[in-house]
This record gives structure tokens, C-alpha cells and sequence, in this order.
């Protein structure tokens, strides 16, 4: 009976956590709650992130996020986007395909693969809004795992190489 008690107690958390990401996925993809949040984040100066499950719910998150649209730079790798390089000379991404960025006279975003040891894998969405000579930066992460648990850095470097 306590076996039972507590698969259905760990269900009921697992559907309830599962719950509260959904709910936070569907604000983010709203654009002004997410600009909202960016804003909330910078001033506590900490990044806002969206945890899913693996890499192709990551990346279909990503390049189909609505605020690149909605913001007038359009879909990552279409009409305008070129590709980005990685660029911290001590990563394995260094110099690798990662992702894309635009500059257009709405600002410029950008969407790039990305690990570190503290976040693991994840996506990095960053949009600078440029309106009446003044800009300002949202910024994302999209975390995620490889096969449940957390990606190494050579599983990342495998993905970029795909790309």
C-alpha cells in the first residue's frame, strides 16, 4: 500500500513539474511575456532559461521561437540570417557552424548551440530590439538533456558537427 501511495505521489509531482514547464514554455512563446520576463531577469541579473528533455525539443523551441518573427528578423536560417561560428577560442565549438544571426534595421538576433558546465547543452536566444535610438537585449536559454541526462561537452561538440 505504501509502494502504491508513493508511485502516486512521484507521478502526481512528476505531471505537476511537467506541468509548471509547459506553462512556462507557453508564456515564453508569447512575445511580450517574454520580453517581460527578459526584462524581470535582467534586473535580478540572472538568465532566464526553459528546461526541456532533449536536443529536438530544444531546437524546434528555438528556431521556431515567435519572437523572431514578431520582432521582424524572421525564421533562423532564412531570408537575411548567416551562419555563426563559435567564437570562445578555449570551447570545443570554437570555429564550428552553431548557429545563426542577423542584423537588420529592427536590431539584430541571434540563436546559437551552446554548453557550459554550470547549464550543460543548451540553445542561447538573443534579441536586440532597436527603437527610436535606443536598443535593448532579450535573452533565453534552452536547456536541455541528452537521452535524460546531462549532455558532456563532446556530446555538444558531436551536435555542432551535424549542423
Amino acid at each position: 500500500m505504501r509502494t502504491l501511495i508513493v508511485l502516486v505521489l512521484l507521478t502526481g509531482w512528476a505531471y505537476g513539474r511537467s506541468c509548471k514547464e509547459f506553462e512556462k514554455v507557453a508564456d515564453y512563446l508569447n512575445t511580450q511575456k517574454f520580453i517581460k520576463a527578459s526584462r524581470d531577469h535582467r534586473a535580478l541579473k540572472v538568465e532566464p532559461h526553459l528546461n526541456v528533455d532533449d536536443l529536438n525539443q530544444a531546437r524546434s523551441l528555438a528556431y521556431r521561437f515567435p519572437a523572431f518573427k514578431d520582432l521582424g528578423f524572421g525564421n533562423p536560417g532564412g531570408e537575411g540570417w548567416e551562419v555563426y561560428k563559435g567564437r570562445m577560442k578555449k570551447s570545443v565549438l570554437h570555429g564550428k557552424k552553431v548557429g545563426w544571426e542577423i542584423k537588420n534595421e529592427n536590431g539584430s538576433a541571434r540563436l546559437r548551440l551552446d554548453w557550459d558546465p554550470q547549464k550543460g547543452a543548451h540553445y542561447n536566444i538573443e534579441i536586440t530590439e532597436k527603437k527610436a535610438g535606443k536598443s535593448e537585449t532579450h535573452k533565453l536559454a534552452v536547456n536541455f538533456l541528452c537521452q535524460g541526462h546531462k549532455c558532456s561537452e563532446e556530446e555538444v561538440k558531436r551536435m555542432a558537427e551535424k549542423l
